[in-house]
């Protein structure tokens, strides 16, 4: 499903981004692209995927989509889930306020302008077996941070075979990671710094970190915004 149109006010996107955050709460849709990465008006399938939360959207976000762009000759879409396999569900409120600013390169995070040129995909998909059924053959470009939760069998009931079944249906369904390295413990951390099962280790194609490296987190500009 597709709504696309850069000439939206702020007041119109909010409305927009409302309208599709009940489309996928009711069932309606599993996905709903609010912006295009193809062009005006079109509906492809992603191919490219940059999952988050966007909280917010950050200039480090913006290099991954840039790179992962030009690595995989590929239009990206920023995907977000209106719920989270992780993390606390946002409110119908909290999604308007945070996506419509992007939208309109009126991020809170004046060190960008927003989702453009991507394109904006909101879903219903939480976790990455829900996304690779749904975009199969895609690459999601995502940071060590996330690989380390896909790798961890806590968030499949701590079961090891239960993760592996999960990474071998992701594989089954074609998909593949774009893995950039995060700051963490104030270390940065890359793909080869991790221990990973072997079914994972071969689904990923790591970027190095001499091509990036932006020590900057949603989390850190929200404690910033917090502290004033």
């Amino acid at each position: 499903m597709s709504s696309s149109d850069p000439e939206m006010t702020i007041e119109q996107w909010r409305q927009r981004i409302q309208q599709a955050v009940t489309q996928l709460d009711q069932g309606h849709a599993s996905w709903i692209r609010l912006r295009s990465a193809h062009g005006s008006g079109a509906d492809e399938r992603p191919r490219l995927l940059l999952p988050g939360s966007f909280n917010p959207l950050h200039r480090g976000h913006l290099a991954m989509a840039r790179i992962a762009s030009r690595k995989t000759a590929l239009p990206l879409d920023f995907e977000l889930s209106i719920r989270n396999a992780d993390k606390a569900a946002a409110t119908p409120d909290q999604l308007v306020t945070r996506l419509a600013g992007g939208l309109t390169g009126q991020s809170p995070d004046s060190t960008n302008t927003g989702f453009a040129p991507h394109g904006l995909v909101l879903t219903d998909l939480p976790t990455f077996v829900e996304k690779a059924r749904a975009f199969p053959d895609s690459f999601f470009v995502i940071g060590v941070d996330t690989l380390i939760r896909i790798a961890d069998p806590q968030f499949c009931d701590g079961s090891p075979q239960q993760r592996d079944q999960a990474i071998d249906r992701i594989a089954a369904y074609g998909c593949r990671f774009l893995v950039f390295g995060r700051i963490s413990a104030n270390r940065f951390l890359e793909f080869r710094d991790l221990d990973l099962p072997g079914g994972l280790v071969s689904l990923c194609n790591a970027v190095p970190g001499v091509e990036f490296r932006q020590d900057v987190s949603s989390t850190q500009l929200r404690r910033c915004r917090s502290d004033g």
